[in-house]
C-alpha cells in the first residue's frame, strides 16, 4: 500500500493513502487488519479522506512495514471484520442529518414567508394525522401532544415555531433510529466469534490456516480455552464445551465422539478433533448474528441479565424494552423491583413454585424457567402454569404446548 504521512508524533501517525478508492468495506477490512497486529495500539480509517490515524507500541520503522506491506481485496482478511454495517450506518445517518439540519436552515433562511407558510401546514399533515389516529384508537400518547403544540402553533399563524417544532420531533426520531441500529450493530459485533485462523489436521501434523480456507470435511483441532469456530462432529478425543452463549446452560457440556458442537462454544477442559460441517458464515452462532443485524429494531430482542442493575439502566433508556431478571433461587423481595422497573422472571426451574408464578402474573409479569430437560419436569411446570420453558432439547410456550 502506497501512503503518504501527513503528519506524526511520538507514537503516533496520520497517513494518506495514495492511488485507491477508499470503499467503506476497504476501510473496514484495513481497520481491522491495523488493530489485530500487535505493534499497533489502535488504528482509525477515514473513508471519506482515505486517511489512517494509527498509534503504535512498537518501533516507528515496524509501522511503516505494516503499511507498506499491507494489500488491498486480500480475501483472507475479510474474516477479521466483525461487521460490515457500522460504518455504513454511520455514514448513512450522518448524510440523513446533515440534509435534515441544512434544509430546515435553508428553508428558514431563503424561501419566502408565504411559501414557508404553506409548505410548514403541509408538513404539519402527518403529525396531526398521527394525533387523531391515536384519540380514534382511545390512547393518549406523545403524538396526541405533538399534534396539539403543531395545530395551535399554526392556528396562531406563528408557523417559525411549528417549523421549529416539528423539525426537534424529526430530529429526535432520527437520533433514536441512529441510536437503536447502532446498538444491534454493537450487539452483533460483541457476538460475533473473531476467530481468523484454525488448526487444521494435516498428513503429518497440524496447520494453522485462515479460517476462509476451511472447507467441510477439514478436521479442526480445538484445546483447552479454544473457542470452537465452526459447526461439527467430534471424531475424536473428550471436552468439556460451554455452550451458555446459545443455550444459556449453567455448566459444560461433554463431548465425545459422535457429539455435535456449535461454533461460538468454548472448550473448557479437554481436547478433541471434530469435522467440520459448514464453512464459515453457514453455521448457528453466523445465523443468531445475521438475524440480529436484519431484524432492524430493539423490539426483536429481550434483554435477559444476572445483574439487576443492568436491567435498571436499561429500562431508564428504554421504558417499554422487552426485559427479564434471571436468578437461580427465589425471594420474596423480587417482587418490588420487577413491578418497579417493569421487569419478567426467569428462574431455575426447581425454584419454581404455583404460589411464586401466581405473585408475579398478578404484576402482570411473564414467569419463566430454565433448563428443563425431563419430560416429567416440564409437565409440571406447564401444570404450574409458567409461560415460557427453556430447554436443551427444545423450546415452547405454555400456550403452544
Amino acid at each position: 500500500m502506497k501512503c503518504t504521512i501527513l503528519h506524526e508524533g511520538k507514537g503516533r501517525m496520520r497517513v494518506h493513502v495514495e492511488n485507491v478508492r477508499m470503499t467503506l468495506h476497504r476501510a473496514d477490512v484495513l481497520e481491522a487488519y491495523l488493530n489485530h497486529q500487535d505493534s499497533i495500539h489502535h488504528a482509525t480509517v477515514y473513508e471519506r479522506t482515505g486517511d489512517v490515524v494509527l498509534t503504535y507500541t512498537g518501533s516507528r520503522k515496524e509501522a511503516i512495514a505494516l503499511l507498506a506491506g499491507y494489500k488491498f481485496d486480500n480475501a483472507e482478511l475479510d474474516v477479521l471484520v466483525t461487521s460490515n454495517d457500522s460504518r455504513k450506518i454511520n455514514r448513512e445517518y450522518q448524510d440523513k442529518m446533515f440534509t435534515l439540519v441544512a434544509g430546515h436552515y435553508a428553508r428558514k433562511l431563503f424561501l419566502p414567508a408565504p411559501i414557508a407558510a404553506a409548505y410548514t401546514i403541509w408538513r404539519s399533515i402527518a403529525f396531526v394525522w398521527k394525533g387523531i389516529r391515536c384519540l380514534l384508537q382511545r390512547k393518549l400518547e406523545v403524538e396526541v401532544l405533538d399534534a396539539l403544540s403543531i395545530s395551535a402553533s399554526i392556528l396562531r399563524s406563528d408557523f417559525s415555531t411549528a417549523s421549529s417544532v416539528m423539525f426537534l420531533l424529526n430530529l429526535g426520531s432520527l437520533l433514536e433510529e441512529w441510536t437503536r441500529k447502532k446498538s444491534l450493530d454493537d450487539l452483533a459485533r460483541s457476538m460475533a466469534l473473531n476467530v481468523d485462523k484454525v488448526w487444521v489436521r494435516a498428513e503429518g501434523g497440524e496447520v494453522l490456516v485462515p479460517l476462509t480456507k476451511v472447507h467441510p470435511g477439514d478436521e479442526i483441532v480445538v484445546r483447552s480455552g479454544n473457542m470452537i469456530p465452526l459447526d461439527g462432529t467430534v471424531l475424536e478425543g473428550e471436552a468439556m464445551v460451554n455452550q451458555a452463549a446459545l443455550t444459556g446452560e449453567s455448566m459444560p457440556v461433554r463431548k465425545a465422539s459422535g457429539a455435535t458442537v456449535y461454533a461460538g462454544t468454548v472448550v473448557e477442559e479437554g481436547e478433541c478433533v471434530f469435522t467440520a460441517k459448514a464453512e464459515g458464515g453457514a453455521n448457528r452462532y453466523d445465523k443468531i448474528v445475521s438475524m440480529i443485524e436484519k431484524a432492524g429494531y430493539l423490539d426483536h430482542v429481550i434483554f435477559i441479565s444476572f445483574a439487576l442493575k443492568n436491567l435498571i439502566f436499561l429500562r431508564r433508556r428504554y421504558p417499554t424494552q422487552p426485559a427479564q431478571y434471571l436468578i437461580k433461587e427465589w425471594d420474596d423481595k423480587l417482587l418490588d423491583p420487577l413491578e418497579k422497573y417493569n421487569l419478567g422472571i426467569d428462574i431455575y426451574y426447581k425454584s419454581a413454585t404455583p404460589d411464586n408464578v401466581r405473585k408475579v402474573h398478578a404484576l402482570g409479569q411473564e414467569y419463566n424457567v430454565w433448563t428443563v430437560n425431563e419430560a416429567v419436569d416440564g409437565d409440571a411446570m406447564v401444570a404450574m402454569g409458567v409461560d415460557y420453558i427453556t430447554t436443551n432439547i427444545l423450546e415452547g410456550t405454555n400456550k403452544a404446548e
